[in-house]
């Protein structure tokens, strides 16, 4: 038999090269146009309007995407909302993420030792006071809920970073659920210990929220800008 030559090494091929950055205007422009394939066109300039005004001075394209995204979950359905963050996080590039540091909860004195820590990667970060002070309230409103309404659970408190760094919190619990989650996120309904009021602090001062609940217990979900 015919003894063959080993094939030569294949040539590598040449690295892809990495997109080029969008510029502000291009940002703003493509935001618009994936919102307007969305939702309709007069709800869409009026995320826009509202996204812009907010991040207005800031100096950070990024702070457009992350008002915008409040805005959908202010204004878009539910059912859609998954969807557009999902594209809205495509424009934002790629996200390096910190592994997540649990925190159990298992009564009222572990408030504190959540919120110190939420507290402390935010200065880690270099945020600004008002940052901080959110940071603190959401961490503080979602253990006190544990503590009080489930007995136990846990935080896990995880850093995200595109262009800019947020801060995502999950409080997992146990518990009885809620029976009537819409009703507490519009407001309807309050215990008289505050449970109603405390949710919708958490959900008005994220750019991310979601809640599932039932009689196995209750996860919500938080994402804070840093």
């Amino acid at each position: 038999m015919e003894k063959r030559p080993p094939p030569s090494a294949a040539t590598p091929l040449p690295s892809a090269a990495k997109a080029k950055p969008l510029t502000p205007t291009e940002l703003e422009e493509k935001l618009f146009q994936l919102l307007c394939v969305e939702v309709p066109q007069v709800l869409a300039t009026s995320i826009m309007r509202r996204a812009k005004g907010s991040a207005m001075g800031s100096g950070d394209p990024s702070r457009l995407l992350e008002e915008a995204r409040t805005g959908v979950r202010l204004f878009v359905e539910p059912d859609k909302q998954k969807r557009i963050y999902e594209q809205i996080d495509a424009l934002a590039g790629p996200q390096i993420a910190t592994a997540p540091e649990r925190i159990a909860v298992v009564g009222v004195h572990d408030v504190a030792k959540v919120r110190l820590r939420a507290r402390d990667i935010a200065r880690e970060h270099g945020s600004s006071a008002f940052a901080i002070q959110r940071v603190s309230t959401v961490v503080s409103e979602l253990a006190r809920n544990i503590a009080m309404y489930a007995g136990e659970g846990y935080i896990d408190l995880t850093t995200r970073k595109q262009n800019t760094v947020v801060m995502h919190v999950k409080a997992v619990d146990r518990g009885r659920g809620i029976a009537d989650v819409e009703a507490v996120l519009a407001g309807r309904f309050q215990s008289k210990t505050g449970l109603g009021r405390g949710l919708l602090v958490v959900k008005r001062s994220s750019t991310r929220f979601s809640i599932q609940s039932n009689k196995g217990g209750t996860v919500v979900d938080a994402e804070i800008p840093l």
